[in-house]
C-alpha cells in the first residue's frame, strides 16, 4: 500500500491473522551523507521529541540484501507522552542511494515476531537505479 501523496513515503502494511500487525515506512534520503551522520541526525531528532532519558538502543546490527546493499538497523525503546515505543530503524544504502525504513507494530503485536519477518523481506530487496516510483 502506498501513501496518497505522489512524493510521499512508501508504506507497507503487514497483516497478522487478518489484521494489520506492522507498518514499514520507507523514505529516500536526499543528498549523500555518511552513515554515522545519518544515525546522529536520527538520534538528535528522537531526543527532541521523546523523553531523552528514556531512549535506549536495544539491538543493532548490519546485514546485506540480495543485491548486496548494506542494511544497518537499530531497535530503540523510549517513552513518548507516557507511551512505551519500540520502533526499528533501518538504513539501506547501495551506491549513491540511501533509504530510511521505520518499522512499527500495532498494539498487542510482539516485535520479536515481526522483526524476523521484516528482516527476511529486506534481505530480498533489490535497489533499482530507476528514479521513478513503482
Amino acid at each position: 500500500m502506498r501513501s496518497n501523496a505522489p512524493d510521499g513515503p512508501l508504506v507497507l502494511v503487514g497483516h497478522i491473522e487478518g489484521e494489520p500487525g506492522y507498518f514499514l515506512v520507507a523514505d529516500r534520503v536526499t543528498g549523500k551523507q555518511r552513515v554515522s551522520v545519518l544515525w546522529e541526525k536520527l538520534d538528535i531528532e528522537m531526543r527532541g521529541r521523546a523523553d531523552a532519558r528514556s531512549i535506549e538502543v536495544e539491538d543493532r546490527g548490519v546485514f546485506l540484501t540480495q543485491s548486496e546493499a548494506k542494511v544497518w538497523y537499530r531497535t530503540y525503546r523510549y517513552r513518548l507522552g507516557g507511551v512505551k515505543l519500540r520502533p526499528v530503524y533501518y538504513l539501506i544504502r547501495q551506491d549513491d542511494q540511501s533509504y530510511w525504513l521505520t518499522l512499527t507494530t500495532a498494539d498487542g503485536v510482539d516485535l520479536e515476531v515481526v522483526k524476523p519477518i521484516v528482516d527476511v523481506i529486506l534481505k530480498r530487496v533489490i535497489i533499482s537505479s530507476e528514479t521513478g516510483r513503482h
